[in-house]
């Protein structure tokens, strides 16, 4: 009973090693090192392309006059969260800053997916935990184009923190004041 399966793992192994690529070292011929088994034909492949160079960032100085700044694309490279394309027929500002209170929002779903809840207290606690004080060392914000006050707060684009509301462990409103700076008029953008 042994012999047939010596004789089978013996079969099986030649098929393997007559089926190896002839530049690989397992078809080179043991007593030339670097040589190439009798029969065998060299396989070459084309070196890698290169890679493009990146553009450079436009700025506003680099314009001519009259010609306006041209938007972001809708997911620029780099970005944690992608901002989504703009409305043209609503006020830009406004759009960019609703943008951004959804990234909020996306930067808390993360956090809810690497650490199973909310982060919980005041915004610059909030923001601590979201920026690696959490069990797991995850820093996961704040979102591109958001920035913290001296306070370590998050804030909108109009300088006023963002206010955390938790619902619950798995739920939270995120408000941001608008561009009266008050809380709980009509301007505020709201996000869960």
């Amino acid at each position: 009973m042994l012999i047939p399966i010596v004789i089978l793992a013996i079969a099986i192994t030649a098929t393997i090693l007559m089926r190896r690529p002839a530049g690989s070292p397992e078809a080179r011929d043991p007593g030339t090192p670097g040589a190439a088994a009798p029969g065998a034909v060299a396989v070459t492949e084309p070196p890698p392309a290169p890679e493009p160079e990146p553009e450079p960032p436009i700025t506003p100085g680099a314009l001519p006059p009259g010609v306006p700044m041209p938007q972001p694309p809708v997911a620029s490279p780099g970005d944690r969260f992608p901002r989504p394309a703009l409305d043209k027929t609503k006020d830009p500002e406004l759009e960019i800053a609703r943008n951004d209170v959804e990234n909020v929002g996306l930067m808390l779903r993360d956090f809810r997916t690497v650490q199973g809840e909310n982060p919980t207290g005041t915004n610059a606690e909030i923001m601590k935990a979201v920026m690696g004080g959490n069990k797991k060392g995850a820093q996961l914000g704040p979102p591109t184009g958001m920035a913290l006050n001296r306070d370590g707060e998050l804030v909108d684009r109009w300088g006023t923190a963002v206010f955390f509301h938790q619902n619950s462990a798995t739920d939270m409103d995120i408000r941001s004041a608008g561009p009266d700076r008050k809380l709980y008029t009509s301007d505020d953008l709201v996000t869960k």
